[in-house]
């Protein structure tokens, strides 16, 4: 079934986040992604569910903040204000999530650690590109679909599949299951 929902967020600065939306734990409009803290400065887009989501949440309002949803995302979204890295280490669940920080410029990408929920991503030069798709990174034009990993193609004809983190497509990798990294823009 879905998509339910899709929507995208432009910083002037260039970023540009997307996401189509299988709405699960909060049908309503207030689900609706990339989700944005009031105040603009944290946009998130997510894939996955969060087990300990009504814990963290808890947690979050004892600290005195407020939610608009009965989303996980929100969760994640308060939850890394409050707790920044930290907050990857707290999750009980599987996911994909991409957090941008418009103030500091910086952009995370965090995995859960089986890798449950897909998440590609291709690094050149000044340039970072991330999607749960092979298809949308190569609908962006980001990656040359013409160029083939022959590695990937290797293992595909050796074991019937491509060993993480090789994709098909050349410059493209799986990023690593149960890790986070942060992209500071212009460094």
């Amino acid at each position: 079934r879905g998509p339910d929902d899709q929507g995208e967020f432009h910083d002037p600065c260039g970023l540009t986040l997307l996401h189509t939306r299988l709405a699960i734990q909060d049908l309503s409009p207030l689900g609706h992604q990339p989700m944005i803290t009031s105040d603009q400065d944290l946009a998130m887009v997510f894939n996955g569910e969060i087990y300990n989501q009504q814990q963290l949440r808890r947690e979050l309002e004892a600290t005195g903040y407020n939610f608009r949803s009965h989303s996980d995302t929100e969760v994640l979204l308060h939850g890394f204000r409050h707790w920044g890295q930290e907050l990857w280490q707290r999750l009980e669940g599987i996911f994909a999530v991409a957090c941008w920080e418009r103030r500091d410029r910086r952009l995370t990408l965090a995995r859960d650690r089986f890798g449950v929920k897909p998440l590609l991503w291709q690094r050149e030069h000044q340039r970072l590109a991330f999607a749960s798709e092979l298809s949308a990174l190569m609908a962006s034009g980001c990656c040359n679909k013409e160029a083939l990993n022959s590695r990937a193609i290797e293992s595909y004809l050796l074991w019937g599949s491509v060993a993480a983190p090789n994709t098909i497509v050349d410059g493209v990798q799986v990023f690593p299951a149960g890790h986070w990294a942060s992209y500071q823009l212009g460094q």
